[in-house]
């Protein structure tokens, strides 16, 4: 009944468990409240619309998650990126079309099902076993009720049955493996070698001129700004910090099942498998084996046992039919009614539900428990404050903004009305700088048209929780063109580059126009005053010869009978190849052992099962209407 053991979670929802306590709240909303616009779709898929507020959230999540596996080495500008915002909106239809295709075929996730997928879930396990406990506190750490956090997951569940049912129809033949492992297996002989720099000439001063003339663009300064600015901070506004009793209990009435832990039951259980519509001898077969365990196990044989040899649970079955801890709420209406009908040691009669037979072992109970008023004073006093404080900041926002709004020229009137510090910044360029130019949604807004060229008050800038800044430019330094006395060194060097690199793809494509002439690699070689290498039975894999040039040998075409493949290998860096590709060996499948075929056939079917996943999504696509508001991303 409690297969736990099922397939964890995958996809952003995964993705939101793990970073489920980490991630902050974000004060959103504000800008439209400036702009006195009404929030618009950011995407439509069909007749469902993608809120605003649900693109931000799930930003919000990608944004946590990256900070939490790269650490210092996150930087927040890449979630700014328009491209990557895109990405991920595009991420968000294609889950909505597939959830309307599921949902068309069919699909539905029962109750039982979404039990098993929550309870799997590695943030709500302790010591290997689902916590009821923990499942509660992560959720009320995320603001979420019980019944929205499961329609979020019943919602993933059905978005990724299409997908699932795809995967499992692909199929890779053997001929297809040996085709592959052929591939793979595949051995080169070839020679080469890199065509030498030539010799550094240094350009006069009338090619730098020019170059510099040609190159104008990129000998511009940076654009610089000194911006002046006020920040809202939640964390320094002042509070009442002594909250009345008769709140303190009102709060603590409101919330006075939070204090309160359920009883819980220790229990196993042997499940006698009975699909719902099961015809009448099925069903007859399964009350007798229910029957039958039931007096072999009141005939003094250990439940474990029993459980271990009959039970149909494969999630149970070899820990002894053992189903942890359970509350109110966690099972089978039927099986829960039937548990906590029990006293500890007892066993059940058989239980139907809807996956069959069960016999039930209570084998312990904890009993509920809750907390006085007494004992979560302080928490209550703490909440009050934060609540407060969260207020406080609201009101004091929205006071700042509808000042700005009176008058977006100017941000001094506002700070002052408010008591706020109005502070200037260096000069920064759109890299960013120091102090809160180190922000780069704070630069972004700096070097915005509304900012920059229209010279009026930014929207608000969110800062994290509870903090926000509002910009204007105070000065403006515009690229300008660098004398050329500057930057004569650097253009000098960048035109003796540029030369050098022209040179050394011309004398390449001399050498091979020889080498196609029919002309001996070895002769080139000798001739360009380079080492020839020789690169036998050299397969995909190979660490010694440069992986730029092995990856080159493998893209050229067979050669044909006694008529090798000779080519020009162009890359990074400035650098050319001269290839001769004399011999490709096919690699032997039948060499291959079990556990590479394996692999090799896992491979193949999640290529194909991706690739048929991708084709479907497109076909969707192209039967619902999809539209995109670029400007609201």
């Amino acid at each position: 009944m409690l297969d736990s053991l099922r397939t964890k979670t995958t996809g952003w929802v995964a993705g939101l468990i793990i970073g489920i306590v980490t991630v902050p709240f974000l004060f959103f909303g504000i800008n439209n409240y400036f702009s006195g616009s009404t929030s618009t779709y950011v995407a439509r898929v069909g007749k469902e619309e993608i809120a605003p507020d649900q693109f931000r959230s799930r930003l919000q999540e990608e944004r946590s998650r990256a900070q939490s596996a790269m650490g210092e080495a996150f930087d927040p500008a890449m979630f700014e990126d328009p491209v990557r915002k895109r990405a991920l909106l595009d991420r968000m239809v294609e889950e909505e079309l597939l959830f309307q295709a599921a949902r068309e075929a069919g699909a539905e996730m029962t109750d039982a099902r979404l039990r098993q997928e929550i309870e799997s879930l590695d943030s709500f396990q302790t010591d290997g076993k689902f916590d009821p406990n923990q499942y509660q506190l992560l959720l009320q750490s995320r603001q979420m009720s019980p019944q929205g956090f499961q329609e979020l997951i019943r919602r993933d569940m059905t978005m990724r049955e299409v997908p699932a049912q795809i995967a499992g129809t692909a199929a890779v033949s053997e001929r297809e493996v040996d085709r592959y492992l052929a591939l793979e297996g595949q051995t080169r002989d070839a020679r080469y070698f890199m065509v030498p720099p030539g010799e550094t000439v240094a350009p006069d001063a009338k090619a730098v001129a020019r170059y510099y003339r040609e190159h104008s663009s990129e000998f511009m300064s940076e654009a610089l700004v000194s911006i002046e600015y006020v920040v809202l901070d939640g964390s320094t506004l002042q509070v009442d910090t002594t909250p009345d009793e008769a709140t303190l209990r009102t709060r603590y009435d409101e919330q006075k099942s939070t204090f309160t832990v359920p009883e819980q039951r220790l229990a196993s259980h042997i499940l006698i498998a009975l699909p719902e519509g099961a015809d009448a001898a099925a069903q007859k077969a399964a009350t007798a084996k229910a029957a039958a365990l039931l007096a072999e196990i009141r005939a003094g044989k250990s439940f474990a046992e029993v459980a271990q040899v009959s039970s149909d649970d494969p999630g149970s079955k070899a820990a002894g039919g053992d189903l942890g801890w359970l509350e109110i709420g966690m099972t089978d209406p039927a099986f829960e009614k039937a548990l906590f009908a029990l006293d500890v040691g007892q066993i059940s009669e058989p239980v139907r539900s809807a996956e069959g037979l069960h016999l039930i072992d209570l084998r312990e109970v904890k009993a509920g428990s809750s907390k006085s008023f007494e004992d979560v004073r302080e928490e209550l006093a703490q909440q009050l404050l934060e609540s407060e404080r969260e207020r406080v900041y609201a009101d004091t926002s929205g006071e700042l903004i509808d000042q700005v709004y009176a008058d977006p020229s100017a941000l001094e009137p506002a700070a002052e009305a408010l008591g706020l510090k109005l502070e200037r910044s260096p000069f920064f360029s759109r890299a960013g700088g120091p102090g809160i130019a180190s922000n780069p949604k704070v630069v972004e807004a700096a070097f915005s048209e509304a900012v920059l060229t229209e010279g009026t008050v930014s929207d608000p800038i969110d800062l994290g929780p509870n903090r926000l800044a509002m910009i204007k430019l105070a000065e403006h330094k515009p690229s300008v063109l660098r004398p050329i006395k500057e930057v004569y060194a650097e253009a000098a060097s960048r035109l003796q580059q540029d030369l050098a690199a022209a040179d050394r793809r011309s004398r390449a494509q001399a050498l091979e126009s020889k080498l196609k002439a029919g002309k001996s690699i070895a002769e080139l070689a000798t001739e360009a005053g380079a080492e020839l290498i020789d690169a036998a039975d050299i397969s995909r894999k190979a660490l010694n010869h440069d992986r730029e040039i092995v990856d080159g040998i493998f893209k050229l075409p067979r050669p044909g009978k006694d008529k090798p493949t000779r080519s020009l290998l162009d890359l990074p860096q400035d650098r050319h190849v001269l290839v001769e590709l004399t011999r490709v060996k096919a690699g032997d499948p039948a060499k291959a052992d079990k556990a590479a075929r394996e692999q090799a056939h896992t491979l193949l079917r999640a290529a194909l099962a991706t690739a048929e996943t991708r084709a479907f999504i497109d076909s969707l696509r192209k039967r619902t209407e999809v539209v995109v508001a670029e400007d609201r991303l």
